[in-house]
């Protein structure tokens, strides 16, 4: 991978909401509408974020019936294997992240 797809691929990461969101995807698939949910952002909002991952190919939207669920992507390459990693490992120390999956928890037992 060249300096410049590089640095491309980790612009990625360099977004609060978006880190919370691939903490909560790390955990399992997700739809838009769980994701604002426990994000308590609108699903407009959440939604481009998970364009622009997948874009990156950090995320991939996959079809479910009617409903469009994101997970995260299988790692292309060492660097995003190893970034996928780290990043992972360091959402849980986001400050947010535990409300954000207290929440997502809480919408599963309704």
């Amino acid at each position: 991978m060249q300096a410049r797809e590089a640095a491309r691929f980790l612009r990625a990461f360099g977004d609060g909401t978006r880190l919370r969101i691939l903490f909560l995807l790390a955990r399992s698939a997700l739809p838009v509408h769980a994701l604002a949910q426990a994000l308590r952002c609108p699903a407009k909002r959440v939604s481009r974020h998970l364009q622009y991952l997948a874009a990156r190919r950090v995320v991939e939207p996959r079809t479910q019936g009617r409903v469009v669920v994101y997970g995260l992507s299988s790692p292309a390459d060492a660097l995003h294997r190893s970034v996928l990693s780290v990043v992972q490992q360091c959402c849980a120390l986001v400050a947010e992240a535990g409300g954000d999956a207290s929440r997502l928890g809480t919408q599963a037992q309704r």
